[in-house]
């Protein structure tokens, strides 16, 4: 702090009661000012009144004090008694360190300085638009789960976040809510408090599927996708208040408004299938991608891809997700596959099939008519299928259930397109993939 500098700066400051007596004082009885509170001042970052005290002896009649305040922008005096000096002072909405001082001379014969300082620190933001998704106990059995989103500018009709935006991703957890399915404008986010660990329990948000970005003009992030290293998160009825460390910085930022938030629990059931159906796989490629032993029981993991050879992609489809009967690349594929409802613990085991953020996940069989959009879809939630082969030919043959009770059933014989993990850009996503859009030979990756 150059104090010099702000004594020299004082010709330009605030003048507040400045009216001289032109009587001179007897000598031995000169005035005299004295503080009597401190002299270094640190003021919280909310601002508030600061009373300064002081003495005056021998004061001189209609002589008043002379108080001149660095920085009247953001302080000022409220009251003059006295015995005391009273200031007021305004919140540091920036997120840097704040000075002033406050030069108090009487008869131009005595006088003190205060120096104030303010802390800053905190990013102070307002958000106008949340956005988010209930998902009840589709990730976590015994909690609900809510994923949303707080933000100046939200997303488009598409869900892409919006240009020139701040985004702040918060992934909370409740205890069950039971939401009806039929009426959705009953869907809020829980009044509650909520620190951040990753233990996906009740009273807490999860610090690995939270984020904090910014979006410039042309909507990419300016400031990438950032993890938040703590915080805490208060909802009231109609409001939503963060407090979050984010790369060594405060982050404040408050809501007020609707809390509702669309449901995105899969459906009661999966399939469309409305009866038993035959799959048309007779004109197919496969591709069998190997990812070693991805769940840890010993045997190799694979995702095989059924996909009709037409020219626009139209027809049947068929996802796997199966281990199978040894640990490496080279162990057969022969043998009775069954059908689990959780991650495979051995040999022969395929995944059922679930909706991951509304992605399909595990063993699946869907349609497209056009080789871009969905047809039907149906979960494969169990059966069993099994693998023979004749040379270098592998006959895959279907004897599956659906979630309604449906029957799959057919046949593909050929030679697949293997590839192995190192073949991809993107890496598995757990518990398993997620197949984004219909394209030939195509399968995108996509995690919560």
């Amino acid at each position: 702090m150059k104090r010099a500098f702000i004594l020299l700066a004082a010709m330009s400051m605030l003048l507040v009661g400045c009216q001289k007596n032109t009587d001179t004082p007897k000598p031995g009885e000169e005035p005299e000012l004295t503080l009597t509170s401190t002299e270094n001042v640190t003021v919280p970052e909310d601002g508030g009144e600061i009373t300064i005290t002081y003495q005056l002896t021998n004061p001189i009649a209609e002589e008043e004090l002379s108080i001149n305040i660095s920085t009247p922008e953001w302080v000022s005096l409220k009251e003059n008694n006295e015995t005391s000096i009273v200031l007021t002072v305004e919140p540091n909405d920036g997120s840097e360190l704040r000075e002033s001082s406050v030069f108090v001379s009487y008869a131009d014969v005595t006088s003190f300085t205060v120096y104030l300082s303010q802390e800053g620190g905190s990013i102070k933001r307002t958000a106008t638009d949340l956005t988010g998704f209930y998902y009840g106990e589709d990730y976590e059995e015994g909690v609900d789960n809510f994923y949303i989103h707080l933000s100046d500018k939200g997303f488009d009709a598409d869900g892409s976040a919006l240009a020139d935006g701040f985004f702040y991703r918060l992934d909370i957890y409740t205890e069950v809510m039971n939401y009806s399915r039929d009426n959705a404008d009953e869907i809020v986010v829980p009044v509650g408090t909520y620190t951040l660990e990753d233990s996906f329990t009740a009273g807490t948000f999860s610090q690995e599927y939270s984020s904090y970005w910014v979006n410039g003009p042309d909507a990419i992030p300016v400031i990438d996708h950032t993890i938040i290293d703590a915080g805490t998160i208060t909802v009231t009825e109609n409001s939503i208040r963060a407090e979050l460390v984010i790369a060594g910085e405060t982050h404040i930022v408050t809501y007020e408004g609707s809390l509702v938030v669309d449901d995105g629990r899969q459906p009661e059931f999966l399939s469309t299938l409305t009866e038993d159906y035959i799959m048309d796989l007779s004109n197919h490629g496969m591709d069998l991608e190997g990812y070693d032993d991805y769940f840890g029981c010993g045997a190799y993991n694979y995702v095989a891809f059924f996909y009709p050879n037409t020219e626009d992609g139209a027809g049947d489809y068929v996802s796997l997700d199966m281990v199978s009967t040894g640990p490496t690349l080279d162990d057969t594929l022969v043998g009775t596959y069954t059908i689990v409802d959780h991650n495979p613990n051995g040999p022969l085991q395929a995944t059922m099939g679930f909706l991951e953020n509304g992605y399909m996940t595990g063993c699946w069989y869907f349609s497209s008519p056009d080789g871009y959009d969905y047809g039907d879809t149906a979960p494969f939630a169990q059966g069993t299928f099994t693998v023979t082969e004749n040379g270098e030919e592998l006959t895959f043959t279907f004897d599956i259930t659906d979630d309604i009770g449906n029957k799959i059933t057919g046949t593909w014989t050929g030679i697949p397109e293997i590839y192995t993990y190192d073949d991809f850009s993107a890496p598995k996503a757990s518990p398993a993939r997620n197949f984004v859009e219909v394209t030939k030979n195509q399968t995108t990756k996509r995690v919560k």
